[in-house]
């Protein structure tokens, strides 16, 4: 489940050291210990670097250490494998913890695969919650402004359908992975998209647009509108000439 395929562990080689020397390991007293592990250091290699690197030690003690492994799982992983695979670690380590000795308990794993999928989860979960407020806030300023459901749940919807535009665009038609650029160029756009159909509707539900001169429409265009049509007419002309130029 973990997936190693190479590993880098100074206790491993200390102990083939220690064996070689005809010792038992885990070496039963500490003064043996040290000097063993004090000879060991004067030069042991672990990987293809010095032991001492592995080790974290004040006045010849040891304070901590770390283990290097390499598992098979590509740099380039999706977010949801990434994190499924730390999880893996977490409850293995967790398990090791539980049985291991008062002196070595805390073990913990990091990696810069899981800092990388945890940053783009957040960047996600951020999105859709800078969506949702963009929405909420766009559908109040609308209803204040205007005091009317319909034109504020418009606006929702068309910022909605933008957005699943972008995404699709990304996602099906380019096949791009959602990552921090993807993110951050989502969040600028949601404030576009709010704002053009934000200030189209509220010039469309103003006062002056039920004021404005016919849109001047043919009537081979328009037969027979009603009275409640051709206002709607007039204030998508009004809406888009006192706006549209900006907008576009």
């Amino acid at each position: 489940v973990l997936r190693v395929v190479d590993s880098r562990c100074w206790m491993m080689d200390f102990r083939k050291y220690v064996i070689a020397q005809g010792k038992l390991f885990p070496v039963p007293f500490p003064d043996l210990y040290h000097s063993l592990l004090t000879e060991f250091l004067q030069w042991a290699i672990t990987g293809d670097q010095s032991t001492k690197r592995y080790l974290w030690m004040r006045d010849g003690v040891i304070k901590a250490s770390f283990m290097s492994f390499s598992i098979d799982v590509s740099k380039y992983a999706s977010v949801e494998d990434s994190l499924r695979h730390m999880s893996y670690w977490t409850d293995y380590l967790a398990s090791w913890n539980a049985g291991a000795h008062v002196t070595a308990v805390g073990a913990w794993h990091t990696a810069a695969l899981w800092v990388q999928a945890q940053a783009q989860a957040e960047l996600i979960s951020s999105t859709i919650a800078t969506l949702i407020i963009v929405l909420v806030l766009a559908f109040l300023g609308m209803l204040v402004f205007t005091g009317d459901i319909v034109l504020s749940s418009l606006v929702v919807a068309c910022t909605i359908l933008t957005i699943s535009g972008l995404i699709f665009f990304i996602v099906v038609m380019m096949g791009w992975a959602i990552g921090p650029i993807e993110v951050i160029a989502l969040i600028v756009f949601i404030g576009y998209a709010v704002t053009y159909s934000l200030h189209i509707a509220h010039r469309y539900g103003s006062h002056e647009a039920d004021q404005a001169p016919e849109a001047g429409m043919p009537d081979w265009l328009s037969p027979g509108l009603s009275e409640k049509a051709k206002s709607r007419q007039r204030r998508v002309a009004f809406a888009l000439r006192s706006m549209g130029g900006s907008v576009v």
